[in-house]
């Protein structure tokens, strides 16, 4: 699927549909704080608010900039090897969003793991340098 579509859609992963709507939900809570309360999570060491036409993916047809925003975090402290690099808005103004997030960071972290495992058993794939630092 991944050499002839570039994808594939993964059934029975085992999130929980409440999980995935308190992740929209507060998602769309954080979008929509005002600009300044955004920027008090400024990206930096990759993690954090990108305001819109911050990123340039596409310099020939958005010489601009892209035209979104987005937010990026990675592991929870507790199991990053990084320490805590994520930044969070206050809980006052995001109640539950932090840990929301985080929940669904480590829900979402094993089944890459288990369909990497099943390729390698299956279809004798091993690990390349990527995989082994991405999870």
């Amino acid at each position: 699927a991944c050499i002839e579509n570039g994808f594939f859609y993964l059934i029975n992963h085992e999130v929980e549909e409440d999980l995935i709507r308190r992740v929209f939900d507060g998602s769309r809570g954080f979008f929509d704080l005002s600009v300044g309360e955004k920027m008090k999570v400024l990206r930096k060491n990759h993690r954090g608010y990108t305001p819109f036409y911050d990123e340039k993916l596409d310099l020939v047809d958005n010489p601009k900039g892209d035209p979104k925003e987005s937010i990026y975090f990675g592991a929870p402290e507790d199991i990053s090897p990084y320490g805590n690099l994520n930044q969070w808005p206050p809980e006052e103004i995001l109640p539950c969003w932090r840990s929301t997030m985080e929940e669904y960071y480590r829900v979402i972290l094993f089944p890459p793991v288990r369909v990497a495992d099943y390729l390698k058993e299956n279809y004798n794939i091993t690990y390349g340098y990527q995989c082994k630092h991405f999870f």
